[in-house]
Order: structure tokens, then sequence, then C-alpha cells
């Protein structure tokens, strides 16, 4: 439990890292209007680990230090935190499509 608890807490700390400079970037390249698709998804994604990873750094600390039963942690809001994760892997599965199709296109 303890290491699950640990490993979520890094990923958790290393992805918010990671989107803060995603966001600087996006920030400071706003005005320019240079901002490529992948980089804001890479953004998103980055976010969306953070919430989903923090939510379950406090599952596992609501059963490790406050003695909460791991069926009680569970709960049904919980269950919502993959969709931080979901929708952007969908924005890169269709960004990969539409660049297949547009390399496709331009061989032809």
């Amino acid at each position: 439990m303890v290491h699950s608890l640990v490993l979520h807490a890094l990923i958790a700390a290393l992805s918010l890292f990671l989107f803060m400079v995603f966001a600087r970037w996006w920030a400071r390249m706003f005005h320019k209007r240079e901002i490529s698709t992948i980089y804001k998804i890479n953004c998103l994604l980055m976010f969306g680990l953070f919430a989903t990873h923090s939510m379950a750094v406090i599952k596992y600390w609501a059963v490790v230090f406050c003695g909460e039963p791991l069926s009680d942690v569970f709960t049904w809001y919980y269950t919502f935190q993959q969709y931080f994760v979901l929708f952007p892997l969908v924005g890169y599965v269709v960004h990969v499509i539409n660049k297949l199709r547009d390399n496709g296109n331009v061989s032809r």
C-alpha cells in the first residue's frame, strides 16, 4: 500500500512539473499563435495525469494513514478520475489519425 502511495505521489509530482512547463510555454507562445496541437494535448495530458494520480494519492493516504477501509475509499466519484487521462489520449488518437491521413494524401 505504501509503495503504491509513493509511486502515485511521484507520478503526480512529475506530471505537475511537466504541466507547469507546458502551460508556461503555452502562455508564452499564445500571442504568437504558434502553439501546435501536440503541445496542447501534452499540456492537457500532464494535467490529466496529475489529477488522476493525485486522487490515487488521496485514496491511498486515507487507507494507510487515516485507517479508512479500502472499500469505503473507492466511492462513485473516484471512478471518474480516469476521464482526465482518457480525453487527452483520445485527442492524441485523433491527432495521429489526422496526421496519417495527411501524410497519405501527400505521398499519392
